[in-house]
Protein backbone atom coordinates (compact mmCIF):
# COMPACT_ATOMS: atom_id res chain seq x y z
CA UNK A 1 0.00 0.00 0.00
CA UNK A 2 1.36 3.20 -1.27
CA UNK A 3 1.84 5.55 1.84
CA UNK A 4 0.01 8.61 2.14
CA UNK A 5 1.58 11.99 1.66
CA UNK A 6 0.96 15.23 4.12
CA UNK A 7 -0.61 17.24 1.36
CA UNK A 8 -3.08 14.34 0.52
CA UNK A 9 -4.79 14.65 4.00
CA UNK A 10 -5.17 18.98 3.61
CA UNK A 11 -9.00 19.75 2.94
CA UNK A 12 -9.13 21.80 -0.14
CA UNK A 13 -9.17 25.70 0.15
CA UNK A 14 -12.13 27.28 0.56
CA UNK A 15 -13.97 30.81 -0.41
CA UNK A 16 -12.70 30.81 -4.61
CA UNK A 17 -14.67 28.56 -6.38
CA UNK A 18 -12.74 29.89 -9.50
CA UNK A 19 -9.55 30.09 -10.04
CA UNK A 20 -8.72 33.33 -11.66
CA UNK A 21 -8.31 33.92 -15.44
CA UNK A 22 -10.85 32.66 -17.82
CA UNK A 23 -13.02 29.55 -17.10
CA UNK A 24 -15.46 27.81 -18.81
CA UNK A 25 -17.84 27.36 -16.12
CA UNK A 26 -18.11 31.75 -16.11
CA UNK A 27 -20.84 33.47 -17.59
CA UNK A 28 -23.31 30.94 -19.02
CA UNK A 29 -26.26 32.96 -17.41
CA UNK A 30 -29.13 34.67 -19.57
CA UNK A 31 -27.49 37.16 -21.46
CA UNK A 32 -28.75 41.09 -20.05
CA UNK A 33 -32.23 41.89 -20.90
CA UNK A 34 -33.25 38.49 -22.18
CA UNK A 35 -36.12 37.92 -19.59
CA UNK A 36 -37.54 41.52 -20.45
CA UNK A 37 -37.28 40.64 -24.11
CA UNK A 38 -39.38 37.20 -23.34
CA UNK A 39 -41.91 39.09 -21.04
CA UNK A 40 -42.59 41.75 -23.77
CA UNK A 41 -43.00 38.92 -26.83
CA UNK A 42 -45.09 37.13 -24.57
CA UNK A 43 -47.61 40.01 -23.95
CA UNK A 44 -47.11 40.78 -28.03
CA UNK A 45 -48.25 37.58 -28.68
CA UNK A 46 -51.30 37.10 -26.09
CA UNK A 47 -52.24 41.18 -27.18
CA UNK A 48 -52.55 39.98 -30.88
CA UNK A 49 -56.34 39.45 -31.96
CA UNK A 50 -57.86 36.80 -34.55
CA UNK A 51 -59.50 37.10 -37.22
CA UNK A 52 -62.96 38.19 -34.87
CA UNK A 53 -60.97 40.84 -33.01
CA UNK A 54 -60.25 38.50 -29.70
CA UNK A 55 -56.87 38.55 -28.23
CA UNK A 56 -55.15 35.59 -27.89
CA UNK A 57 -54.97 36.16 -23.99
CA UNK A 58 -58.66 35.92 -23.56
CA UNK A 59 -59.44 33.34 -25.88
CA UNK A 60 -56.97 31.31 -23.34
CA UNK A 61 -59.19 32.74 -21.20
CA UNK A 62 -62.00 31.34 -22.12
CA UNK A 63 -60.59 27.58 -23.26
CA UNK A 64 -59.67 27.75 -19.53
CA UNK A 65 -63.16 28.61 -18.23
CA UNK A 66 -64.76 25.60 -20.23
CA UNK A 67 -62.42 23.12 -19.17
CA UNK A 68 -63.13 24.42 -15.59
CA UNK A 69 -66.56 24.52 -16.52
CA UNK A 70 -66.44 20.87 -17.77
CA UNK A 71 -65.03 19.38 -14.13
CA UNK A 72 -61.30 20.20 -14.53
CA UNK A 73 -59.96 20.92 -11.06
CA UNK A 74 -56.53 22.58 -12.07
CA UNK A 75 -58.41 25.17 -14.51
CA UNK A 76 -60.63 26.09 -12.10
CA UNK A 77 -57.41 26.51 -9.32
CA UNK A 78 -55.64 28.42 -11.64
CA UNK A 79 -58.14 30.57 -12.73
CA UNK A 80 -59.23 31.29 -9.04
CA UNK A 81 -55.52 31.54 -8.25
CA UNK A 82 -54.95 34.51 -10.70
CA UNK A 83 -58.41 35.94 -10.43
CA UNK A 84 -58.41 36.55 -6.13
CA UNK A 85 -54.91 35.31 -5.35
CA UNK A 86 -53.56 32.04 -3.38
CA UNK A 87 -55.53 31.64 -0.36
CA UNK A 88 -52.85 32.99 2.67
CA UNK A 89 -51.74 30.15 4.72
CA UNK A 90 -50.68 30.76 8.25
CA UNK A 91 -47.19 29.76 9.87
CA UNK A 92 -47.95 28.60 13.48
CA UNK A 93 -46.44 26.14 15.53
CA UNK A 94 -48.14 22.86 17.03
CA UNK A 95 -50.40 24.48 19.37
CA UNK A 96 -51.59 27.42 16.95
CA UNK A 97 -49.34 29.99 18.34
CA UNK A 98 -46.15 31.00 17.06
CA UNK A 99 -42.54 29.33 16.27
CA UNK A 100 -40.06 29.23 18.63
CA UNK A 101 -37.18 28.37 17.40
CA UNK A 102 -33.97 27.31 20.36
CA UNK A 103 -30.77 27.73 19.23
CA UNK A 104 -27.70 25.75 21.02
CA UNK A 105 -23.98 26.10 21.05
CA UNK A 106 -21.57 23.49 20.57
CA UNK A 107 -18.43 24.31 21.56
Amino acid sequence: MAKKGANSLRKPARGKPFASGKDPRRGHGPKPGAINEGRELARKVLAEKDEHGVEAAMAILRKMADKAARGDVKAAQLLFDRAWGKPEQPVTGPDGGPHIIHVKRVG
